[in-house]
């Protein structure tokens, strides 16, 4: 049986074949259910509670962060309000908004989970922007490539820029496993919600389900969007456990300065023993 924690307005009732639970301590979450003899324990949260970044839990920019060692080391376009975390960026620098847990925190197994709403593209003024929440494993150092190890990473949220203009109905989840570009999954796989109008859950769990590094599942406002994806058995590098990373990407098509990646929260939920 599915319950849907009371108050959760803003996203879908969970369907009726895909078990939840609630927790006391967050009630205004739905989490998938933990294993047998499991209960759920929170491991990270930011709430964005103040008016600047809690620099214990977040890196500014790609510092740190091997697998973008290259990258431009920009601290623009973050601002926090009390309960609001928002990127902006500036297309005409092709400046990138970007924060990462990575040497702060890191996890192996679990539920990861951000409260976030889109930026718009009503009519164009998104084109070329390119938000996004990523996992990677510990020492990732970039793509080798083809088929091998190394290429390890979990996108579980992307909004590519090339999609056309208009309301944003779905996002893309892409797992490169031992292989690139792995498994590419739209979702939610019944879209109705515009994504840049409201705010929603997107979730990935990482279920310990005794194959050799465990077994992946994309949620969406609480709801298990596809079947569990088993995780490669030569894919080595996720034993490292994960950081998280949320950015935003501009191209010179991106013109509207104002728009933003937003967030109310960033969780991450481990499952222990009774």
């Amino acid at each position: 049986m599915a319950l849907l924690v009371p108050g959760l307005a803003y996203g879908a009732a969970p369907t009726a074949d895909l078990s939840v639970q609630i927790v006391p301590a967050n009630a205004d979450i739905v989490l998938p259910t933990p294993p047998s003899g499991k209960h759920w324990v929170n491991t990270f949260d930011d709430e964005f509670p103040g008016t600047s970044l809690d620099r214990s839990k977040w890196n500014l920019g790609y510092a740190t962060d091997l697998w973008c060692a290259g990258c431009p080391q920009s601290t623009f376009g973050i601002s926090v309000t009390p309960g609001l975390l928002s990127q902006t960026v500036d297309a005409v620098n092709t400046q990138r908004s970007a924060l990462n847990t990575n040497q702060l925190f890191s996890q192996r197994f679990g539920y990861f989970v951000f409260r976030g709403k889109m930026p718009t593209n009503y009519t164009g003024e998104g084109n070329g922007l390119w938000p996004s929440w990523w996992s990677l494993p510990v020492g990732k150092a970039g793509f080798p490539g083809g088929c091998q190890e190394g290429n390890e990473e979990s996108d579980i949220m992307e909004y590519y820029p090339q999609i056309p203009q208009g309301t944003i109905t779905q996002v893309q989840w892409n797992l490169h496993d031992y292989c690139l570009n792995q498994v590419n999954f739209m979702y939610p796989t019944n879209p109705s919600a515009d994504l840049s109008a409201s705010f929603h859950d997107y979730g990935m769990l990482w279920e310990d389900d005794g194959s050799p590094h465990g077994s992946l599942s994309i949620y969406f406002d609480g709801v298990q969007q596809h079947a569990p994806v088993t995780l490669d058995s030569r894919s080595m590098m996720w034993d490292n456990g994960i950081y998280l990373l949320t950015q935003v990407i501009p191209n010179a098509n991106h013109s509207s300065p104002n728009d933003s990646l937003q967030l109310k929260f960033v969780r991450a939920y481990q499952a222990v023993n009774n």
